[in-house]
């Protein structure tokens, strides 16, 4: 298609690219999309100084979704000369969606310290996606000490991604994590394009699966699943360093929860086809899993180092 300089819309992307400013980025690539003249905008990041995996990782989601087999309208993206570009770079962002990085120096390892941004489909190889998941792990873990805290995010983090890949029905899937040490915290996303948290859990309402999902366990499966995002929605609850955030953003509804407070759901003025889930988490978290379990009835406490010794020490090899 040939594109006239009338055509084409900038998009100027935000100072902070994050779980929360993604939703107005989101809602104006819908808006574009939905136009029926043929038409292009260029993704702007002449402004953005951060990227957060909250922010970059759907991003990334949507464009490869959207941009690869759409030949009305044409998104383009520029970086150069911005503060973010050689991190974005670094991070494979114009690889994933099939265009040239131009990243020449050295990638150091990132074992620990964060994980790149990963797309997976659900016909990938689940020792692939376990090995990713592995890593994510660790960059959430900084002290052996914690055992109920470290076990916990093990569990939320390999569910998680197990739904994406198992239960989405998704073709395009990321997962990013960064650990941000003059915070303390570790960040992780994972987005996909998939059938949405109301089909996937069979529920009509949105509001209601969001509200459900983080609500009640519903027992640990033979692989050891099941629990994670309720488990770690206690954590957050019981957490007091004001630190700690959990988003899950699906259709128009988003649910939001911070530390020592109980989870929202709202709808926003976005729409996102899939899940979306951003966990923000502070390392030396303050609240314990064991005590918050206590108030729980029937509740059978399920983690132990005893049962997988050699997985959790592996966990800190590096």
């Amino acid at each position: 298609m040939k594109i006239n300089l009338t055509d084409i819309v900038n998009i100027n992307l935000p100072t902070e690219l994050n779980s929360n400013t993604i939703i107005n980025v989101i809602g104006i690539l819908n808006d574009f999309l939905l136009q029926k003249e043929k038409t292009a905008a260029v993704l702007d990041f002449d402004n953005t100084r951060f990227a957060y995996p909250g922010g970059l990782t759907p991003l990334l989601a949507y464009l490869k979704d959207k941009v690869e087999n759409n030949e009305k309208h044409h998104i383009m993206i520029n970086s150069k000369h911005s503060d973010i570009d050689g991190y974005i770079r670094r991070m494979g962002f114009y690889k994933l969606l099939g265009l040239p990085d131009n990243f020449f120096m050295r990638k150091w390892s990132s074992i620990g310290r964060f994980q790149e941004p990963y797309f997976f489909s659900k016909n990938t190889n689940p020792n692939e996606i376990n090995e990713k998941s592995d890593n994510i792990i660790k960059t959430f873990i900084t002290d052996r000490r914690v055992q109920n805290y470290n076990e916990a995010i093990g569990w939320c983090i390999y569910e998680i991604i197990d739904n994406a890949f198992s239960h989405s029905n998704s073709d395009i899937s990321f997962t990013m994590s960064q650990k941000y040490k003059n915070l303390g915290i570790t960040e992780f996303c994972v987005a996909d394009r998939g059938i949405g948290i109301r089909k996937s859990m069979g529920i009509d309402n949105t509001k209601e699966a969001l509200e459900k999902c983080v609500t009640r366990a519903k027992g640990i499966n033979s692989e050891g699943r099941g629990n994670g995002l309720f488990y770690t929605t206690e954590l957050i609850k019981g957490d007091t360093s004001g630190k700690c955030s959990l988003n899950i953003w699906s259709e128009d509804y988003m649910l939001t929860l911070y530390s020592g407070m109980e989870p929202q759901v709202k709808q926003v003025g976005s729409f996102w086809q899939g899940v979306n889930i951003s966990i923000s988490m502070y390392n030396g978290i303050s609240s314990s899993l064991k005590e918050l379990m206590k108030s729980i009835d029937n509740y059978d406490y399920s983690f132990s180092y005893e049962e997988q010794p050699e997985y959790y020490e592996n966990l800190f090899e590096n």
